[in-house]
């Protein structure tokens, strides 16, 4: 089984909307999704080591997936803070190659 369908297999049903802080690319294509990260790619471009705060309403998505990233942040419980903010489900997975 390929990695998309592992982790959309894991998505719940319920979920509509997605944010995905430190996006991988456009994984969730499937879903109405808004990522936010430091590359030019992102919707919300934002270096979350220098402003951890997310710029949207609380519960704004059904769900937050982070993949691969908090090993990356230097303030990791400001950043989960603010995901459960902003998503009334929160998500953290781990791949490698």
């Amino acid at each position: 089984m390929n990695k998309r369908k592992v982790v959309l297999s894991m998505v719940p049903k319920d979920v509509k909307t997605i944010l995905d802080i430190g996006s991988q690319g456009n994984l969730y294509s499937t879903y109405e999704t808004t990522t936010v990260d430091a590359l030019e790619k992102a919707d919300i471009k934002q270096n979350l080591n220098k402003n951890s705060k997310l710029p949207f309403k609380d519960n704004s998505f059904d769900l937050a997936v982070m993949n691969q990233i908090l090993e990356h942040l230097t303030e990791v419980e400001e950043i989960i803070s603010e995901a459960k903010r902003v998503s009334k489900k929160i998500y953290f997975y781990w791949t490698s190659k």
